[in-house]
C-alpha cells in the first residue's frame, strides 16, 4: 500500500472538518461538520474516533492539526499535517488499511454490490457524498 497519497487524500478530507472534529459532540460543532460534510460527517468522526487519539499521543502532529486549524487554506501547512500523517499511518498499516477503506469514493456503503445485469436488495447504495442510487422493488420488471 502506497501511504503517500493515503495520507494526502486523508488531509484533504479532514482539513475542512478539523475544526468541528477536535469539538465533536457539542451540538454546535456535530451541526456545522454534518451541514459542511454532508453525509461523509460520520465517515469523518468514525476516523477521528480512530485518528485522534494517535494525533494526540505525537506533539508534531498535535502541532500541524492546530496549524491546518488556524491556516486551513496553506498549501506549506497541508504538506506539513500529510507528512505528520503519513508517519502516523506508516507505523499502523491496520489504521492505514481501514482509513484507505472510509475515503474510497467509490465504496458501496450499503453492504449490497450492485453487479450491472445482477440481482440487487431493495434500499439505497452510496457511492460518495454527491451520488446515491435508491433501489425500489415494485411491480414484475425492476429497475435501478
Amino acid at each position: 500500500m502506497n501511504i503517500s497519497p493515503l495520507a494526502e487524500a486523508l488531509t484533504s478530507f479532514l482539513v475542512p472538518l478539523l475544526p468541528h472534529l477536535v469539538r465533536m459532540g457539542e451540538e454546535e460543532s456535530e451541526l456545522a461538520g454534518e451541514k459542511l460534510a454532508g453525509a461523509r460527517w460520520q465517515d469523518a468522526r468514525r476516523l477521528w474516533r480512530r485518528l485522534g487519539p494517535l494525533v494526540a499521543e505525537t506533539p508534531e502532529t498535535v502541532r500541524a492539526g492546530e496549524a491546518a486549524v488556524t491556516l486551513p487554506e496553506n498549501p506549506e501547512v497541508q504538506d506539513t499535517l500529510a507528512t505528520r500523517l503519513e508517519a502516523l499511518l506508516e507505523s499502523d498499516p491496520e489504521l492505514a488499511g481501514e482509513l484507505e477503506r472510509v475515503l474510497d469514493p467509490g465504496r458501496v456503503t450499503s453492504g449490497y454490490e450492485v453487479v450491472p445485469g445482477g440481482n440487487v436488495s431493495e434500499g439505497t447504495v452510496v457511492g460518495d457524498s454527491d451520488h446515491a442510487v435508491t433501489i425500489s422493488l415494485s411491480g414484475d420488471e425492476n429497475e435501478i
